[in-house]
């Protein structure tokens, strides 16, 4: 019963004028936090009964944007809760705004805007990211001259958000059996097409797996080049083509990362190998964790690191 309340709370969607080019979208949600909203385990094994569960994630439909707008940068804006004893703590782990087809929402969110569900259904082709927190991070600008198109004619017709929520160590159910959270985006928004589009490409590794008592190891996550081949290559216009290059160069740049890891990590790196296996770039190994310096989005000239440009 909790759980279907929390479909029924409100979303809003509201624009203010930044400058006379940037405009703000705000996109947040309102969300029951109880124990009855914990209900994630692995993927494979989502939604099976255990007896303690600490986490959890839903999807809605948050917006369906009327005509096309560019994304030149976001802020997040968390919802903070307090402890039985005083701690000030997020129940938000991370929140991620996609971007999907007008058909793949209306096939999925059958009620419209507003409407959530626990399972977001989609492949590569399907679902892209649009803005994204991770516990701790802060405002994302892109390079100026550099935006993301959201709306009618786009991979992102309709705006999704993902709400993952993890117990805090220090909540007490019995005593606070449940609390409301508003969290979302304020997305930074322009009319005008600029110069370069972006995307923002995400992998993860569920495939993890660390047997007790090995002490430290090294974990690699590996995205390899047909995993992103959509990016360089698409379907041709008239069919004629199974595939055809999507950019005139050939080539994409890299202009920003974000490396997440949970705070069981001890630190973290990041490398381009080529097609031989040899290293392009390899950066600097960096501490993980929770926190502004170590879960947020970065241009790379603010990390040091050299132009990186990826190929087919």
């Amino acid at each position: 019963a909790e759980a279907a309340a929390a479909a029924a709370m409100p979303s809003k969607q509201l624009r203010h004028q930044v400058r006379d080019d940037v405009e703000r979208l705000m996109v947040n949600a309102t969300l029951l936090f109880s124990r009855a909203s914990l209900s994630e385990s692995s993927w494979w094994r989502r939604g099976v009964p255990r007896d303690h569960h600490d986490s959890g994630e839903s999807f809605r439909l948050i917006a369906v944007p009327q005509h096309r707008l560019y994304v030149v940068g976001w802020r997040p804006f968390i919802g903070q809760h307090r402890c039985p004893d005083g701690s000030i703590v997020e129940v938000v782990h991370h929140l991620n705004l996609f971007g999907t087809s007008a058909k793949n929402a209306k096939q999925q969110f059958r009620d419209g805007v507003g409407t959530v569900i626990q399972t977001f259904h989609s492949d590569e082709h399907k679902r892209s990211f649009v803005a994204s927190y991770d516990r701790g991070s802060r405002a994302y600008h892109f390079p100026r001259g550099v935006g993301l198109a959201i709306g009618p004619g786009t991979r992102c017709e309709a705006l999704v958000l993902e709400h993952h929520i993890l117990a805090p160590p220090c909540w007490d159910f019995d005593r606070q059996p449940a609390t409301t959270d508003i969290s979302g985006f304020e997305l930074f928004v322009m009319d005008k097409q600029p110069e370069r589009l972006a995307a923002i490409v995400g992998f993860m590794d569920e495939s993890m797996n660390l047997k007790p008592g090995q002490g430290i190891v090294d974990e690699v996550s590996i995205a390899p080049s047909q995993s992103i081949q959509h990016l360089f290559f698409g379907p041709s216009i008239n069919g004629a083509k199974k595939w055809v290059p999507r950019l005139a160069k050939g080539t994409l740049e890299l202009m920003a990362i974000h490396l997440h890891t949970h705070s069981f990590a001890g630190s973290k790196w990041f490398e381009i190998v080529d097609e031989n296996g040899k290293s392009i770039f390899m950066s600097k190994e960096e501490p993980a964790g929770y926190g502004p310096e170590l879960q947020s989005m970065f241009n790379l000239p603010d990390l040091g690191w050299p132009r990186l440009m990826l190929r087919p």
